[in-house]
C-alpha cells in the first residue's frame, strides 16, 4: 500500500532530488577549520579539499575541471583562468568561493559554504605562487 502513496513521476522526482542534494553533501569532511601552514602544498593541502567538496561537479562534465593541477590552471572556456598566480583576492576561484563573485557563489547551495579558513589556505596557495608543489 505504502508503494502507491506517491505516483511515480514524483518517487522519480524525490530520487533526483536527493540525488542532487547528496552529490553536492560533503557529508562531514568539509572541516570548520583548517590551520594554515606556512608553505601550502597543492598536493597535500589544495586538492584533497577540491576532491571531498567540488568533485561531483567539477570533475570532469564540462566548465571547470578540478581533476588535475593542470585542468585547474585552465580555468574554464567560459571565464578563462580562475587563478592569478600570486593574487590570490583577485583569483576568480577565491571570488566564487567568497560568494563575491558574479553568479552563484561556490560551492553552490544547499552544499555547505566553505569555512574563512579553507578558503583563506586556498587563497595563500595562489599568493604563494598557485605552484604544483
Amino acid at each position: 500500500m505504502g508503494a502507491f502513496l506517491f505516483p511515480l513521476d514524483m518517487k522519480k522526482l524525490l530520487l533526483i532530488l536527493f540525488l542532487l542534494l547528496a552529490g553536492c553533501s560533503d557529508f562531514g569532511t568539509n572541516p570548520k577549520d583548517i590551520e594554515i601552514t606556512e608553505d601550502v602544498s597543492y598536493k597535500d593541502d589544495i586538492q584533497p579539499m577540491f576532491n571531498s567538496s567540488c568533485f561531483v561537479c567539477h570533475g570532469g562534465n564540462g566548465g571547470l575541471i578540478l581533476r588535475t593541477y593542470e585542468d585547474l590552471m585552465k580555468g574554464t572556456s567560459n571565464n578563462g583562468p580562475v587563478i592569478i598566480p600570486n593574487d590570490g583576492a583577485g583569483s576568480l576561484i577565491v571570488k566564487k568561493l567568497m560568494g563575491t563573485a558574479p553568479g552563484a557563489r561556490m560551492p553552490r547551495e544547499p552544499a555547505t559554504k566553505w569555512s574563512d579558513s579553507k578558503i583563506d589556505l586556498v587563497k595563500k596557495w595562489i599568493d604563494q605562487g598557485a605552484l604544483n608543489n
